[in-house]
């Protein structure tokens, strides 16, 4: 899995590519060699929809560092609300496979989910004047349940 800037979108995204995953599988040689992995990469969206939600509920970088509190300006301009939550619209592309905003594109060697708002950039790695608040990432423990997950899916189809 990488985090990546989208050259092909304006946002952030993060890629699973089976490329990365098939290194595990090597005993099963040319058989994984033209394998259509996206049943199994699709079988991965809803999980890793659900680790990027929660990063919203935990409010902070995959360091374990806080996000920065709003500015005062900012409060004074947009009023309270909560961070990276103004109209709801970055979770949203995040959560929702139906969201205008959201970048979802399987194949049969890759998954890419990220979400193309114009300042999701901005947002995730920070500005001259605003700080990065890291929402594109995942917990270790959702990496492994979604290693897992694609393990035993990709052991699934060699075996069907």
């Amino acid at each position: 899995m990488a985090l990546r800037m989208s050259e092909e979108h304006q946002g952030a995204v993060m890629d699973f590519l089976a490329s990365d995953a098939v290194q595990g599988f090597r005993e099963f040689g040319d058989e994984l060699l033209g394998m259509d992995f996206g049943p199994v990469f699709g079988s991965l969206i809803d999980p890793v929809n659900e680790s990027f939600g929660s990063n919203f509920d935990r409010k902070t970088g995959p360091d374990g560092t806080p996000w920065k509190e709003h500015a005062a300006y900012t409060i004074q301009k947009m009023g309270p609300h909560p961070l990276l939550m103004w109209t709801g619209a970055m979770i949203f592309s995040l959560e929702s496979r139906s969201a205008a905003n959201r970048i979802e594109q399987l194949t049969s060697s890759s998954l890419t989910i990220g979400t193309d708002l114009f300042y999701a950039p901005w947002q995730q790695y920070g500005t001259r004047r605003i700080p990065a608040r890291p929402f594109v990432w995942m917990i270790g423990s959702d990496v492994e349940a979604i290693t897992e997950l694609f393990a035993d899916g990709v052991l699934e189809r060699l075996s069907g």
